[in-house]
């Protein structure tokens, strides 16, 4: 038996898959004919057809386990069918319902949602994001944001970072700038070129007072410092 043989009788267990003529088929391996019919046989088995719920007659999906049990389409109908009450979560005394400054919907927010909003220093406005858009609402950011910390941070080597929100040319990953050379951008009115440097007078990394930079405009990045211990004056890249 050819390798197009075998698969028209592999095609017999499943007649809803279809072989386009012309098509080269491969041929199987002879333990695979025997593998793929038991699969199939055990697949199809363990569809069961569909049985209507006790309460609205919609068709209830079950499996062999749960067969016995499984009589209703949802917990609303086993509640109803159950008890003669359509069983709802009820709404919390300690909560507060807001109405919708756009579309006017009434919707429950929990007291701790509340708070939070109120340590954040905004209000529950909006019932969904669709309302929210169409209100015109703006993310806080920077300094207008409650979280505000400087948005300064310090990196691995020990310079500081700061974040800036204004089309910088050479703004990072994350929206921050070496805030060194922010310092010397304000205080010389222009952005720095690539090609220049600045250097810490008396080498603490962290120390960005205009006093304690220096422009360089060299490559790579060499400056003077003087210990102070010794005040002896020494190079340092």
């Amino acid at each position: 038996m050819n390798g197009q043989a075998k698969m028209q009788e592999v095609l017999e267990c499943v007649p809803s898959v279809k072989v386009p003529t012309g098509t080269e088929v491969k041929p199987l391996h002879k333990n695979s004919l025997k593998g793929l019919k038991i699969g199939w046989e055990r697949s199809s088995a363990q569809k069961l057809p569909p049985k209507p719920c006790l309460l609205c007659g919609k068709d209830v999906f079950y499996k062999r386990a749960n067969a016995d049990t499984r009589k209703f389409c949802s917990r609303q109908c086993k509640n109803i069918f159950q008890t003669g009450k359509n069983l709802i979560r009820k709404i919390p005394r300690t909560g507060k319902t807001i109405i919708c400054t756009v579309c006017g919907k009434e919707f429950y927010k929990y007291t701790s949602e509340i708070e939070q909003r109120k340590r954040r220093g905004c209000e529950i406005l909006y019932c969904s994001i669709e309302c929210r858009i169409k209100g015109g609402y703006t993310r806080a950011r920077g300094e207008e944001c409650s979280w505000w910390k400087g948005g300064i941070q310090k990196d691995r080597k020990g310079y500081l970072r700061e974040r800036v929100y204004t089309d910088h040319p050479y703004k990072q990953v994350g929206g921050h700038v070496m805030q060194h050379r922010l310092v010397m951008e304000k205080h010389i009115g222009r952005f720095l070129l690539p090609t220049e440097s600045v250097h810490h007078k008396n080498g603490i990394k962290d120390d960005n007072r205009i006093e304690n930079l220096e422009l360089i405009a060299t490559s790579p990045h060499i400056g003077k410092v003087h210990c102070p211990h010794c005040n002896k004056e020494f190079t340092i890249r």
